[in-house]
């Protein structure tokens, strides 16, 4: 029996990089004739047991107190210094980091790297420089490499477009999870290979909320919320004034509750590094909406994917911003409206035909109305819960990922 050494997120505070490989790890496991381990991509280390639950180290940003923080925030020039430093340490193969993974890589026929957006880079080139030395490692070693239901971009450093493209043109195999990353791959970086959209592996989870019905007595929309309008958030080139973060969830809340006040918002995110943010803007919308009170705006704290699972099971809609808390959503046939502050969450949308649900986020004051008009047919006739296009979905990430692996296998 050949084995694979899958490499995901298994680590960190974004439930959505968790449940991705989570669900690939299952995948390999249950629908491939491998024996499967796995490590993890933020520490590569390997790891006995996955988890859809959210980890943190005492050195987590998380637990920094705000006076810390604060001092952190002052001293830039110290943290890019450190960044350039690690990067160079990378590249060069001599960060220890890579230690276990070149000693058990030979253990290993095919080496598996997928789940979250692990082809992008913002502010620094590490996860490109990994990406390449991990297959640069195993193609030297004469292993196979398949790339499996990624998503890609955006890649804004040019060091990190030469180290993806060179290292993605070793690989055997690619799957990626939308047309954007694929476009991604191809016009951005020219990478001239056979690339199959898959889908996203969330989509692979079961339904645990069927047959639910919307009390009118009390209608619940869960609120996936991004501090997109944060200092260090760099992926939307116009935005400028951090009140407009604000001030898009407060138009939508507060056009809503005039309109009925049996309307309860749940804030959540499916990142825990969000929530600062999502209780200032509880106390933002509480503070300017008269028609809201304590009791139809709350905060979900949500650690992991058991608890974002039996929350949406009380929700009636969601207005959905991070894009794996709609794509967890779809699965659970609960009704959404996507907020698009990057094209992946178009992407997504488009998808699964749901493109009309999709609003841009730099437009979301003009469009208030047009949101609530969308929110009010959900809630009367969810027409977006398609069992057979969920399974058609299902079905296209089976085939093209087992078509890809049953090479792999027969390949010498």
């Amino acid at each position: 029996m050949k084995k694979i050494l899958y490499i995901g997120i298994f680590s960190g505070t974004n439930l959505g990089d968790l449940v991705l490989s989570t669900q690939i790890y299952n995948y390999l496991k249950n629908e491939s004739d491998f024996y499967v381990d796995f490590m993890d991509f933020r520490t590569l280390k390997r790891i006995k047991t996955p988890s859809t639950k959210f980890t943190t180290s005492p050195a987590s940003s998380n637990y920094l107190t705000p006076k810390i923080k604060k001092i952190f925030s002052n001293i830039k020039p110290i943290s890019r210094t450190y960044v350039k430093a690690a990067e160079l340490l990378m590249q060069s193969g001599k960060h220890t980091i890579f230690d276990e993974y070149i000693n058990i890589v030979d253990e290993y026929d095919i080496i598996c790297i997928g789940g979250g957006n692990l082809l992008m880079s913002i502010s620094t080139n590490i996860w490109a420089i990994k990406i390449n030395r991990l297959i640069k490692v195993a193609k030297a070693k004469n292993k196979k490499v398949f790339i499996c239901s990624v998503g890609a971009g955006p890649i804004v450093l040019e060091k990190s477009k030469e180290l993806f493209k060179e290292s993605l043109y070793l690989a055997d195999c690619i799957t990626v999870r939308d047309q954007c990353s694929k476009d991604t791959l191809t016009k951005e970086l020219n990478l001239n290979k056979n690339i199959q959209v898959c889908g996203d592996p969330a989509i692979l989870l079961n339904n645990y909320r069927m047959n639910h019905k919307v009390n009118k007595d009390s209608i619940n929309i869960a609120v996936s919320v991004m501090p997109f309008g944060g200092k260090k958030f760099l992926n939307l080139d116009w935005y400028k004034d951090y009140t407009y973060y604000l001030n898009m969830y407060e138009q939508i809340i507060e056009f809503f509750s005039r309109r009925d006040n049996n309307y309860v918002f749940h804030l959540f995110s499916t990142e825990l590094s969000d929530y600062d943010a999502i209780m200032e803007l509880q106390s933002y919308v509480l503070s300017k909406c008269d028609t809201i009170t304590e009791v139809n705006i709350k905060v979900v704290h949500i650690n992991s994917l058991e608890e974002l699972l039996n929350f949406y099971k009380t929700q009636d809609l969601l207005i959905g911003t991070r894009m794996h808390s709609l794509i967890i959503a779809y699965t659970q046939s609960l009704p959404i409206i996507g907020i698009v502050w990057q094209n992946k969450v178009y992407g997504f949308m488009k998808y699964i035909g749901l493109e009309r649900y999709s609003f841009q986020l730099n437009m979301v004051s003009q469009n208030v109305s047009k949101i609530y008009n969308a929110a009010q047919q959900l809630l009367m006739n969810n027409d977006q819960h398609d069992d057979k296009q969920l399974l058609k979905l299902k079905n296209r990430f089976f085939c093209i990922n087992n078509h890809f692996l049953q090479i792999l296998k027969t390949e010498p």
